[in-house]
């Protein structure tokens, strides 16, 4: 859950806690979200009403949906590699 952009809604800035989650393919969205189920007293869906689609540098890109979104590519740091450790 992060801050949204005044001026151009479901955009927020590009902190450190928002790269992290995009990296682990997190849901990002407004804080509004919470508001809204608050409001309402249930769970309220928050895609793709609540959704963050961008950032305030690069505008909307929709990167944080396609980081999570796109399952058919294994981001694993080390995912192709096997270790064999030898001791003595």
């Amino acid at each position: 859950i992060t801050d949204e952009d005044n001026e151009n809604p479901l955009r927020c800035p590009l902190t450190g806690k928002v790269l992290q989650a995009v990296a682990r393919h997190l849901k990002i969205i407004s804080y509004r979200w919470l508001t809204a189920c608050l409001n309402q007293q249930r769970y309220v869906d928050e895609i793709p009403t609540y959704e963050i689609i961008g950032d305030t540098v690069y505008n909307e890109h929709s990167g944080m949906s396609r980081s999570r979104l796109n399952n058919s590519i294994d981001y694993r740091l080390l995912a192709n590699y096997a270790f064999h450790l030898k001791c003595t």
